[in-house]
Order: C-alpha cells, then structure tokens, then sequence
C-alpha cells in the first residue's frame, strides 16, 4: 500500500514537470469538473469548458486536453476565438494540435465577419498562416448574396476568399 502511493506520487511528480517544461506559458483552464486521466494523460473536463493560451480560447461542452504534446479534444457548443485577429468560429466538435498549428472544427461550422458568412460542415484552420479551408456543403452568404460551394479556402486576414471550388 505504502509503495502504491509513493508511486502514485513519483508519477504525479514526474507528470507535473513535464507539464511546466512544454508549454511557455501554461493554458488557463476552467470547467465545472475535471480529473486527470493518467492512462491518455489529458485532462478531462465536463461543463463549461474554457481553454484559453494568449493567442486564442477554446470553449466546449466537454474537452480532453493534453498538456504535454498540446492538443486539444473538444465537444459540444464549440467557439474557437482569436481576439487580437477578430476571428471566431463556432460548431460541434473540435481538435487543435499545436504542433502542426491547426484546428479543425466539425459539424454546422460557422465563421462569420461584418461582410460575409461562411458555414461548412468541416473547418481546417491554420492559425500561424491564417488560412481556413471550408469543405462539405460551403455556403458563402456576401452582399446579401448565397453561394454554395464544395471547397473555399479563406484568407482571414485578407478577409478574401482565395479559392472556391
């Protein structure tokens, strides 16, 4: 029993300096419960979920989020925001890797700006080259006009659509 907990301890020792030493600055991160899973090693959280790092928040229903390689598994009410950038999708379910510098979101995605809207079920975002690539049924409402699309890929700060397929 004695040598059952001081492993528990050693491992949750180990884990919190692996934590420390991956990310710069830690993500702040809020819900109404969460734990540690030490067999995924990601934090589960339920209820009101709020990731949030210095560029960008994440909030969700229910998320698993893995400090040590960065990634981010969300569900339910999703809504990716990049203040500084103006840019915020909403949909159903997310991931975002840090090391690929990528969020995709699924299911009645929706991005919207002053002067266009765009919806998907699928978003592909890259947050280092600002590009969304929309696919599956692509509505595109500008101008008080609606076209529908199979792919766009959007430049979001250009605020212009690069390519509609």
């Amino acid at each position: 029993m004695r040598k059952t907990f001081r492993s528990f301890i050693l491992t949750f020792v180990f884990m919190l300096s692996m934590i420390s030493t991956s990310f710069a600055a830690m993500p702040e991160i809020s819900s109404n419960s969460r734990y540690f899973d030490f067999t995924t090693k990601c934090f589960v959280l339920d209820g009101n979920v709020v990731v949030k790092t210095d560029d960008r928040t994440i909030k969700a229903d229910k998320a698993r989020v893995n400090l040590i390689t960065k990634e981010v598994w969300a569900d339910g009410n999703i809504y990716l925001e990049e203040p500084g950038q103006q840019i915020n999708f909403t949909g159903g379910n997310l991931y975002a890797a840090d090391e690929t510098k990528t969020v995709t979101i699924k299911g009645n995605v929706n991005f919207q700006r002053p002067d266009i809207t765009i919806k998907a079920e699928r978003c592909s975002f890259n947050w280092k080259t600002k590009i969304a690539e929309f696919d599956n049924l692509v509505e595109v409402t500008k101008d008080g006009k609606v076209d529908v699309y199979d792919v766009v890929h959007y430049n979001v700060i250009e605020d212009k659509i690069i390519d509609a397929q």
